[in-house]
């Protein structure tokens, strides 16, 4: 065995927590004699998923905290996280507050309910719903603009706009994603064309169906508008004429 070979073996029995681990990694040794230790992750099936990540002692915290002290599923927890496994492994760098699972009447995790990506992406939208163990997004007729919902109930088109919250500027249209938006009116010739939102600056949305004729990035306004924008007044044919 050449020297950084037998240093990559001696680094590999340093984190041995076991015997039968320090077994298996002499074994994984000899095997990468033939095969190479670059290899032998997939040799032996890639399952050592919590090396390098929390000890034995920090799963068992993290177990705790998430499914609850003495109960079976933390138990089942700790002896899965000891094996290289199960859900400490994958999600033990995740807040056990932030987790997404079905919880019980005492707010922990009910064993095995989980989610596949450990929490629910708030950049997105996404919130847990904790009855069911699974992420959701906006309601149906919003979108996720800027890791925010938004969106109006009545969504028009050029001459049946209608207005959000009152406000006489900001009406309720759609986005070339299909979601509703409350926007605030203005001049189409002050207005960039897109084809979706990702084609529009900050803050503002792709708006179909409008006055101009053509698509364009309007600023959102109404509950829809970043607190910067809010302050936002000035009249322009956006929303009846060009």
């Amino acid at each position: 065995m050449n020297p950084s070979k037998f240093d990559e073996l001696t680094k590999e029995l340093a984190k041995s927590t076991s015997r039968r681990h320090a077994l298996r990694t002499i074994l994984t040794a000899s095997i990468g004699g033939v095969v190479g230790l670059g290899a032998i992750r997939s040799v032996f099936g890639n399952r050592v998923k919590c090396s390098g990540g929390p000890s034995n002692s920090d799963c068992a915290h993290w177990c705790a905290a998430v499914f609850g002290p003495d109960t079976p599923a933390a138990g089942q927890c700790t002896s899965d996280a000891a094996h290289n496994r199960g859900a400490c492994c994958q999600c033990g760098a995740v807040d056990p507050a932030s987790i997404c699972c079905v919880r019980d009447s005492n707010g922990f995790c009910v064993g095995g309910t989980v989610v596949a990506g450990c929490f629910c992406d708030s950049t997105q939208c996404q919130t847990c719903d904790t009855s069911a163990g699974t992420c959701v997004g906006c309601p149906p007729g919003q979108t996720c603009q800027n890791g925010q919902c938004s969106g109006c109930d009545n969504p028009g088109v050029c001459g049946t706009y209608t207005n959000c919250q009152g406000n006489q500027t900001c009406f309720c249209g759609t986005t070339s994603e299909g979601g509703s938006i409350c926007f605030q009116d203005d001049l189409c010739s002050n207005l960039q064309t897109c084809n979706t939102s990702a084609d529009c600056p900050a803050g503002r949305v792709c708006l179909t169906n409008d006055c101009c004729g053509v698509s364009v990035c309007i600023a959102t306004c109404g509950a829809d508008a970043p607190a910067a924008r809010r302050a936002l007044t000035g009249t322009g044919p956006t929303a009846t004429h060009r």
